[in-house]
C-alpha cells in the first residue's frame, strides 16, 4: 500500500523482497520517514515477534505503535486462508485491518530501515481532518471490528476488545456520541471488562466508566 502523496526509497521493493525470500515471514514491518517542509524525521518502530503479537495489536489500538498498512509488506495467504473484514469508514481504517492480520500472522519480522517517506505536512490528508464525524468513524470502526469476530471462537482481535470498549465509553462521555444506546451491551462489557493500566484509556476513566 502506497498513498497518493508519498513515496519508496528506491531500493525498498528489492529490499522487502529479499527480507520475505529470507524470513518467509507473515507480515514484514519497516520503519519510515515523516516528511515536513525543509526536514526529515525517522520513525522506528519496535521489535515485535509473534509471541508479542497480542501486545502488538493492542499498541496499535492504542495509538502506541504504528496501525499504518503503507510499512508493511503481508503474505497474501493471510488474506485468503482467513476470514478478513473491511472497515465501514474511513477512519482507523489501516487499525481496523491491520490488528486483523498481525492476529493471524505466525512469523513477525522487523525490518530495520526507513524505506517510506510519509507526508505529515499535507494539510488536505484524512488524518489532519479531526472532528467530531472523525471521532464517530474512528469508534464506529473499532465496534464493528467487534462485532465482526465477537461469536468467533479465537478472535484474532480477542486481545483489543476490552481496549475497545473503554475507547468507546470514552468517547461516549466526553463526545456525548449517543455510544451507549447504539450498542446496548457496551455498559455492560465495560462493568466486567478488568482495569488494565497499561491501555489507552486511564485507569481513572475507566473507573468513571464503571460506575
Amino acid at each position: 500500500h502506497i498513498d497518493s502523496d508519498d513515496w519508496l526509497e528506491e531500493d525498498a521493493v528489492r529490499k522487502i523482497a529479499e527480507s520475505a525470500s529470507r524470513t518467509d515471514a507473515d507480515i514484514i514491518y519497516f520503519d519510515f520517514c515523516r516528511e515536513y517542509v525543509g526536514k526529515t524525521k525517522i520513525a522506528k518502530e519496535k521489535d515485535y515477534d509473534v509471541s508479542m503479537k497480542s501486545l502488538y495489536q493492542r499498541n496499535m489500538c492504542n495509538h502506541k505503535a504504528y496501525g499504518s498498512v503503507w510499512n508493511k509488506c503481508v503474505k497474501r495467504r493471510l488474506y485468503l486462508d482467513n476470514v478478513v473484514h473491511f472497515p465501514p469508514y474511513n477512519h482507523a481504517e489501516d487499525i481496523f485491518l491491520m490488528s486483523q492480520l498481525v492476529g493471524y500472522a505466525k512469523s513477525l519480522v522487523h525490518l530495520k530501515e526507513a524505506l517510506y517517506h510519509y507526508r505529515s505536512d499535507n494539510p488536505d490528508a484524512l488524518t489532519k481532518q479531526y472532528s467530531e464525524k472523525k471521532r464517530m468513524e474512528l469508534i464506529l470502526n473499532y465496534m464493528s471490528l467487534y462485532e465482526a469476530f465477537c461469536e468467533t471462537p479465537d478472535s484474532p482481535v480477542s486481545p483489543v476488545q476490552n481496549d475497545i470498549f473503554y475507547r468507546a465509553g470514552k468517547y461516549a462521555l466526553i463526545y456525548r456520541l449517543g455510544l451507549f444506546g447504539r450498542y446496548p451491551y457496551l455498559a455492560d462489557r465495560i462493568s466486567e471488562a478488568p482495569l488494565d493500566c497499561k491501555g489507552g484509556v486511564s485507569v481513572f476513566v475507566q473507573l468513571l466508566l464503571k460506575l
